[in-house]
This record gives structure tokens, C-alpha cells and sequence, in this order.
């Protein structure tokens, strides 16, 4: 697996080819892990970019223009070789375009550049999708980074996560990995969440909720007082998910895009929930931060 570093007085940084994805944060002047480390025990994986679509889809598989395609949960951008063609002292970039694996499975001919830019204590990761065919694409865009959470004297995750605003929102309820298409209270007039008190265990392991007021989350390590802060601004979701109470970690995942809704039959792309739409020769452009305090 090839890897590469990048560094500076207060963080470093791993990044894989495959994927491009981020493997390590580690605090510089105490050797802090900020990342999940992938200890397959709980989740193999530790930081995916989730592309061209997100969640599961109905029987793995969906329709465009007439025809029938599979496609593996979240895509395979995870699981894909980028090149890398841009490696300075805090700024590293990888690209991954069409090929005739990708075709298979997903007709769209495009560009995704995947950055990662470090300064101070701050990671920005930025995507690029570009459409470089002669149609239009359709696709669906983000982040699976997990961070370390210890866990309390009752085996069960001693943080919280503290929103910058209170927020009144409902979650989208799943099962299994689909979105049932029914909505259930999870914020009312708050702003912070005790994961302690948040079941993972159950079939809902993702939290997911949709157009927050907040453009940015804390995660609280409330035994080592270590803070991560995550900033998304202009994402529509945030999905919330470990494999278990009893994990030492948490995901926080800003997405363009969801998981289907159950139903009996393939989806239509376009109208999978949350998906994107971008004409030939466009270029959509995100970005959200990690701040390791």
C-alpha cells in the first residue's frame, strides 16, 4: 500500500493511494491518535470517500437510461487506486477518473480529485467531481472519517458531541441500512449529544439528520479532554454511526447524498435521495475541515 505523510509542529498526516484515503492523525507533541485507528475487531476502515453514491442500494442494484447496473454499498471510490499528482510540504491531491471497470457499473464518464490541505492543527479535505462526458451525471458525494471516543466504566463511549447552535431536528430513520421513509424527533431546542445515551447496538446504528442550522460539530473526549471539531458547511446531511456501543469511536459524515429508501424494486439514479445532478464540462466543488484541539 503506498502512503504518504504530511506533517507540521502540530499534526501528522497519512494518507493512502488507495481510496486516497486518510489513514492517520496523530497529535504531534503527545502522539494523540485522532483517527480511528481500523481495528478490524469493529471497522477495518477508517476514514472512506463515499462516491459515486452513498448507503446501500435497493438489491444492489439501480436503473439509468433503460439499463441495470450493481453497485457495491458506497460506492468504489474506497476501493479504487487514485493517482497521486500533487505532493507538496501541506497540501497533497490524488485523482481518480472513468475506466472500463467503472463503466460497468456506473455510465458516466468523470474526474474526481480528492485534497488534502494541513495547516496548524486544521485538515481541510476537499472534493472535486467534474463531468467530463457529454451527458448528464448523476452522483452523490462524501466523508466516513471516524475519531477515537474513549469509553466510560460501563463499556460505552464517554463523549459528546456539541453543536454550535441549538438545533430542532428529526432523524431519518433506518433499518438495516435503508432509509424507511418515516422521520422521528432527535434534537428539540438542543445542542449537545451524550453518546453515551445514543444506542448503537440497534439496527439505526446511523444517525442520520438532514439541513442543520450548525455548520459545525465537537466531538468531546470526556476522559482525555480531546476535541475534534468537524466544520461542513453547505452539506445537506450528517450521519452520526459506530458499529457498537462498546467501539471506541465515532464517525461523522457530512454528505451530498443518502442511503435508499426500502422498496421492492432497482432504484432510478436520479431520483435516489440526496442525488446530484451536474451537466457535461461542470465541476461541483466541497470541503469540510477537521480541527484537533
Amino acid at each position: 500500500m503506498e502512503i504518504y505523510t504530511l506533517e507540521n509542529d502540530f499534526l501528522k498526516m497519512v494518507v493512502s493511494k488507495k481510496g486516497a484515503e486518510l489513514l492517520e492523525v496523530i497529535g504531534k507533541s503527545d502522539g494523540y491518535p485522532y483517527l480511528w485507528q481500523g481495528e478490524p475487531a469493529f471497522w477495518g476502515s477508517r476514514a472512506p470517500v463515499l462516491f459515486p453514491i452513498i448507503g446501500n442500494l435497493n438489491q444492489g442494484k439501480y436503473r439509468y437510461d433503460g439499463k441495470e447496473y450493481r453497485m457495491q454499498r458506497h460506492g468504489f471510490a474506497a476501493k479504487s487506486d487514485f493517482e497521486c499528482w500533487q505532493n507538496d510540504a501541506d497540501e497533497i491531491s490524488f485523482s481518480l477518473t472513468h475506466s472500463q471497470a467503472t463503466l460497468s457499473q456506473y455510465p458516466f464518464e468523470f474526474r474526481l480529485d480528492v485534497r488534502y490541505r494541513l495547516q496548524n492543527s486544521t485538515i481541510t479535505t476537499e472534493y472535486r467531481v467534474e463531468n467530463t462526458g457529454s451527458r448528464q451525471m448523476w452522483f452523490s458525494i462524501g466523508g466516513h472519517p471516524g475519531f477515537h471516543c474513549s469509553l466510560n466504566s460501563e463499556g460505552k463511549k464517554a463523549g459528546r458531541l456539541i453543536f454550535e447552535r441549538n438545533e430542532t431536528v428529526n432523524r431519518l430513520v433506518n433499518e438495516l441500512g435503508y432509509l424507511t421513509g418515516r422521520e422521528e424527533p432527535f434534537l428539540s431546542d438542543q445542542n449537545i449529544i451524550d453518546l453515551a445515551t445514543v444506542d448503537f447496538d440497534s439496527n439505526a446504528k446511523v444517525y442520520i439528520m438532514k439541513n442543520l442550522t450548525s455548520e459545525q460539530v465537537t466531538l468531546e473526549d470526556q476522559k482525555s479532554g480531546k476535541q475534534v471539531r468537524l466544520r461542513f458547511p453547505g452539506f445537506p446531511y450528517l450521519g452520526i454511526w459506530s458499529p457498537a456501543n462498546q467501539a471506541p469511536f465515532v464517525c461523522i459524515e457530512p454528505w451530498y447524498g443518502i442511503t435508499s429508501v426500502i422498496a421492492d424494486s432497482a432504484d432510478e439514479l436520479e431520483h435516489k435521495p440526496g442525488i446530484q445532478g451536474l451537466a457535461p464540462g461542470e465541476c461541483f466543488i466541497c470541503s469540510y475541515d477537521i480541527t484537533c484541539l
